[in-house]
């Protein structure tokens, strides 16, 4: 191959790899500086718990952000590493169509999420949910 082409094509490949970097540091709220993780719309089924999992970074705040259109939501919330240790839990009744619960992680790793979202009538049905998990650097 032409030593033209060679630099061309690892130009080329190096702007794409730099761009998609950039891309994934979407700001939501560029005065506090919180970032994307994940956003992901989908039907969450009364009483099933949901797990994701996601990596996160010492030394950042995460909040967990979710849009619903139950009347009244009860979640039910664990966070824990790979090998089952649970870092974080809480359980949230809002009235309000949004739910924010805040965490931070005490090492660089990848942890599991596990979510259950209910209306507290014990009927089996699927809500619509928009969930996202953005961070910023800590500011404590």
């Amino acid at each position: 191959m032409k030593p033209w082409i060679k630099n061309s094509l690892f130009i080329f490949l190096f702007c794409l790899a730099s761009s998609s970097l950039l891309a994934q540091k979407i700001e939501v709220n560029p005065a506090i500086q919180w970032r994307f993780v994940r956003s992901q719309s989908m039907n969450l089924v009364d009483g099933l718990w949901y797990d994701f999992e996601f990596p996160a970074e010492k030394g950042f705040d995460y909040a967990l952000v979710i849009n619903h259109t139950l009347d009244s939501a009860k979640l039910l919330l664990s966070i824990a590493d790979l090998q089952g240790a649970h870092i974080f839990k809480k359980e949230l009744i809002e009235i309000k169509p949004e739910i924010y619960s805040y965490f931070d992680v005490a090492h660089t790793s990848t942890y599991k999420m596990l979510i259950n979202l209910s209306d507290g009538k014990n009927e089996i049905k699927k809500n619509q949910v928009n969930l996202s998990l953005i961070r910023r650097i800590k500011i404590r």
